[in-house]
């Protein structure tokens, strides 16, 4: 669970830093909103096909030297 969090705060501070909103990110991944929200929670495990299309859309590589 640690390091499903620390890959939501990474993505959450790449989401800052390109300035997306909520909206944006839903509309790049083609997420459900809620599906976008239990993710950026981190208290609510979402599929892993949605978590690779948040990581890709956001362009975070998923690799042991990425952490």
């Amino acid at each position: 669970m640690v390091f499903y969090k620390i890959l939501v705060e990474k993505a959450l501070d790449k989401m800052k830093e390109l300035g997306l909103s909520e909206e944006e990110l839903v509309y790049r991944t083609g997420l459900d909103p809620e599906t976008l929200k239990a993710f950026q929670s981190g208290s609510t495990k979402i599929p892993v096909e949605s978590f690779l299309k948040i990581m890709d859309s956001l362009k975070i590589e998923l690799t042991a030297h990425s952490l």
